[in-house]
């Protein structure tokens, strides 16, 4: 019993355990410009969609960047017709095809879902929100 407290405690001192926590994100709400069409993409990650998760984020089929829990993306593009997806290693969101219109910021949610035999990802209009809290497992985001 003596060696399973040390042992415990030298785990909880070396900085190996688990040091989570919980993590505002705040989101900025305005937009770039009258004539440009504001787009931001987040993942509000609870455990069980995997916090640790990255995904790209591909406009007209083209990478714009990357998302994780606690960094979303914020982009730029001209007003008119776009295609969103969102990807991770093997797995593609369905084609989110949009009309979009300069001086509105638009947002998306990003959300995984695990099958028994394949994962499915998922990219979500959802209305204005100014942030959202999320576990973060990433000391960088103190």
């Amino acid at each position: 019993m003596r060696f399973f407290i040390l042992a415990s405690f030298l785990l909880l001192m070396s900085g190996c355990a688990n040091t989570a926590r919980q993590v505002y994100v705040p989101l900025d709400t305005i937009p770039y410009a009258i004539d440009t069409v504001t787009v931001v993409v987040y993942y509000p990650a609870t455990v069980k969609q995997g916090p640790l998760q990255s995904f790209d984020v591909l406009v007209d089929g083209e990478l714009r960047g990357q998302v994780i829990a606690e960094q979303p993306l914020r982009f730029p593009l001209k007003p008119g017709s776009h295609v969103l997806q969102a990807k991770i290693p093997g797995v593609m969101s369905p084609s989110y095809p949009l009309e979009m219109y300069g001086g509105l910021v638009y947002f998306f949610k990003l959300r995984r879902e695990y099958g028994t035999f394949v994962d499915q990802v998922h990219l979500e209009s959802t209305p204005l929100i100014k942030g959202y809290s999320v576990i973060s497992h990433r000391p960088e985001f103190d």
